[in-house]
């Protein structure tokens, strides 16, 4: 929205870009997430993932290497969430769980027995 008046003076008025809506949109907050994977494992990797609003998340394991082993989950979730994912077929060692809502990625440590 563009307002101009034409002759400039002390109470000329210009805005440029205005919004007079609310100021909390909701289409403009942030996803914000909180996980919880326990850092030994054995058979089963358990995630408990609680995120603020519906967002596109990628939950996948890598190697000490940086390859990608496998992606667990891959698409659109929101508020609580429980798995148990299968590693039963991994080999023992160290991994990395990476956790990606919208962008925003946490990394957690993990160890197979």
């Amino acid at each position: 929205m563009r307002i101009y008046k034409s002759k400039t003076g002390p109470d000329s008025l210009i805005l440029d870009e205005a919004y007079f809506g609310p100021t909390n949109l909701s289409i403009f907050e942030k996803s914000t997430f909180s996980c919880q994977i326990p850092p030994i494992i054995g058979g089963v990797l358990p995630v408990e993932l609680s995120i603020n609003k519906s967002s596109n998340l990628q939950i996948s394991l890598y190697t000490t290497d940086g390859r990608r082993g496998r992606t667990f989950y891959e698409g659109t979730a929101s508020g609580n969430m429980q798995s148990n994912f299968d590693v039963s077929k991994l080999e023992k060692g160290v991994y990395f769980v990476v956790v990606n809502v919208d962008g925003v990625s946490k990394n957690y440590r993990v160890i197979k027995y």
